[in-house]
């Protein structure tokens, strides 16, 4: 993940590269507001970007897919922090996404995922089932860490 406030330049590289494909994105030259997520390819010959996407643009969905993915797919209780882990999304951001989809409730101080399969499944219908699959074995995660 690369913070564009962090790194201006990387980031306003990454929006210059876009611009290399037809319409596909606007081209920023504020990226403070914007955390990318870069997705690289390892071979012998080293690591090669495929992609990148970004928070500000069309992450909220994205992240919402993922996640209604995994609670789908899960047997048994999982805690937002074990998605966190999971996903590299941040806990402060799993809260979010799950409190817009009224899938998360506050008892006795402690929020509990509520997620039942009938629901699950139209949320899936609305953000889409579309998308190429990617193989979550192969993904190295390096979440950015906050510094003071």
């Amino acid at each position: 993940m690369v913070d564009g406030k962090k790194n201006k330049v990387y980031g306003q590289n990454l929006c210059y590269l876009a611009k290399l494909f037809p319409d596909q994105k606007t081209l920023y030259y504020d990226v403070d507001l914007f955390l990318f997520y870069v997705l690289c390819e390892c071979d012998n010959l080293g690591c090669h970007m495929v992609g990148y996407f970004s928070k500000y643009m069309n992450f909220p969905r994205r992240r919402a897919k993922v996640l209604l993915d995994i609670l789908k797919k899960h047997k048994g209780n999982i805690s937002i922090k074990e998605l966190s882990d999971m996903t590299a999304i941040k806990v402060e951001d799993i809260l979010t996404t799950l409190q817009s989809l009224e899938l998360i409730q506050y008892r006795k101080g402690r929020h509990l995922i509520c997620a039942d399969p009938k629901v699950l499944d139209r949320h899936l219908k609305v953000v889409g089932r579309g998308g190429l699959e990617v193989d979550v074995s192969k993904l190295i995660w390096t979440p950015c860490t906050e510094q003071s």
